[in-house]
């Protein structure tokens, strides 16, 4: 995958992906349409959670990588929740091999960690655990990619299938 492009297969320069490009040594393919596609707030995190177990297995992620799937999507709802801004859209998308999962959210919140950013303080306190969620969600899938572009924060979580 080229890193230069964005969560939705986009070149800097506007360019699509080639369809069926490698991502991590998955290949994924545009699907018919998303599994899931929704709006979620804090209220809605155990139903996306659900949601989002419910329709991986179906397209034939299976333990203990879709407990780890629905781990790292998880993490990253909540840090929309809890420190961007409040709310955010995920869709789910099943691309013949693979499972795709982005993750948006365009409102204003607090200081976006990256998972490759060390908040720590050095005390356990402060902002320590801003980046946890993050780098849980990293290590849990087999691609991950955080963009930000002005306001919008798009958070791309790749599975293959079994």
């Amino acid at each position: 995958m080229n890193p230069s492009r964005d969560a939705e297969g986009q070149d800097g320069d506007g360019r699509p992906a080639p369809v069926g490009e490698h991502l991590g040594g998955t290949a994924v393919s545009p699907a018919e349409g998303p599994l899931l596609d929704r709006v979620f707030e804090s209220a809605d995190l155990a139903r996306v959670r659900h949601q989002v177990a419910d329709r991986a297995a179906r397209a034939g992620l299976r333990d203990p990588r879709l407990g780890d799937f629905v781990l790292a999507v998880n993490e990253v709802v909540t840090h929309v929740v809890l420190r961007g801004g409040g709310k955010g859209r995920i869709r789910l998308h099943h691309g013949g091999i693979a499972l795709r999962c982005v993750i948006t959210h365009d409102e204003v919140g607090q200081a976006y960690a990256t998972p490759d950013t060390d908040l720590s303080d050095g005390h356990g306190g402060g902002h320590a655990d801003h980046g946890l969620g993050l780098r849980v969600a990293r290590a849990a899938v087999d691609w991950f990619a955080m963009v930000t572009c002005g306001a919008v924060t798009t958070v791309t979580l790749v599975a293959g299938l079994d």
